[in-house]
């Protein structure tokens, strides 16, 4: 538990130290994050995440058991069993060969995700820390110690998103592709890359609120989907998520009410609201379908960007104070009643320890 306080305790400290440099862009005053902090806090993520012991979270010993039995097969034999995701396989199985241990995978994994996260921050985000603390808080970061190929597919989704903003269909379906190879869960994000097709008004809204309502309406049918797809039996039961759906909720409509200076801000801010839809439209399903959980993850973690860009365009000094507190309470309130103790990571361990 420590470690986690000390870690945003860290981050947040440091960030006065290494605040935005105002620079000059065409005689208009703009600002730049700034890369030192992004790369400080990138390490800290890395070396918690990957440098964690076996017992750090629900599924890190399963994986390490499942990598020394694939290492201990003749290549030939890898696949056999393997119906899908053998991406995950075949990675596991070539860093075994080649550095013959575990935790080089999870260092592995740790910066590939952290990577392309502090990425997305570094370039995107109005404020850092908050993007960096909503990861943390809402599991994001946790969730990577625990469900490791997904962690790796939303690696490559990530990467498959800027082909979205570029309009290069064809590396976006290689890299949305290779990330199914690692969960096939993540096909899901495949329509998304037509999400610019619609333009950001009052008719595109009403559009995206009928969609979340006939999914709710279809939602046994779903179910049978996502079953298929998981190939496991989930029944129709209620998994809770309210308090989170009411956050999605109340996220989507900051961006309709501020949605002509959030555009302004930047035209790309779209994009990360239509990812915040999606979730949005996703969410109801894992009331009925634990399955789905997974998916709208996908979507999801684009809002560490969203919210703090939404936030940003409020005039109103008190207003959005009272969001950027409201935000980042709730977060760190949620890391330490929840996320922890629902990941199994409440007694963290280095791996020598």
């Amino acid at each position: 538990m420590l470690v986690y306080a000390s870690l945003l305790l860290s981050l947040t400290i440091i960030y006065p130290l290494f605040r935005k440099k105002r620079t000059l862009i065409k005689g208009e005053v703009t600002t730049l994050n700034s890369k030192k902090y992004v790369i400080i806090v990138s390490l800290m993520l890395i070396v918690i995440a990957g440098f964690r012991g076996l017992s750090v979270g629900i599924d890190t010993y399963n994986y390490f058991n499942i990598f020394n039995q694939i290492n201990m097969l003749d290549f030939s034999e890898i696949f056999i069993g393997a119906e899908v995701e053998h991406g995950y396989v075949l990675f596991q199985y070539l860093v075994g060969q080649i550095f013959g241990e575990f935790k080089i995978l999870l260092i592995i994994v740790a910066a590939l995700y952290i990577g392309m996260i502090s990425y997305y921050i570094y370039k995107y985000s109005s404020n850092p820390l908050m993007s960096y603390i909503l990861f943390v808080g809402f599991g994001f970061y946790t969730f990577g110690m625990t469900g490791i190929r997904q962690t790796i597919a939303m690696a490559f989704i990530l990467i498959a998103f800027r082909y979205i903003k570029e309009k290069n269909i064809f590396k976006f379906l290689f890299f949305t592709i290779v990330a199914s190879m690692f969960h096939i869960a993540a096909l899901i994000f495949i329509p998304s890359y037509w999400f610019n097709k619609f333009k950001f008004n009052k008719k595109t809204i009403i559009l995206f609120v009928a969609i979340a309502l006939v999914v709710i309406g279809l939602k046994e049918e779903i179910r049978g989907i996502l079953n298929s797809l998981a190939r496991l039996e989930y029944s129709a039961i209620k998994t809770g998520g309210n308090r989170m759906y009411f956050i999605m909720i109340v996220s989507t409509l900051l961006g309709v009410i501020y949605r002509k200076p959030f555009i302004a801000q930047n035209e790309d801010n779209k994009y990360f609201f239509y990812m915040m839809v999606a979730s949005t439209m996703i969410m109801p399903i894992t009331q009925f379908n634990p399955t789905a959980m997974r998916l709208y993850f996908y979507f999801f973690i684009f809002m560490i960007i969203y919210i703090p860009n939404i936030l940003s365009v409020i005039n109103d000094r008190m207003i959005r104070l009272i969001g950027i507190t409201g935000y980042a309470l709730t977060a760190i309130i949620w890391f330490f009643t929840s996320t922890i103790y629902t990941a199994q990571l409440e007694k963290y361990m280095f791996f020598w320890q």
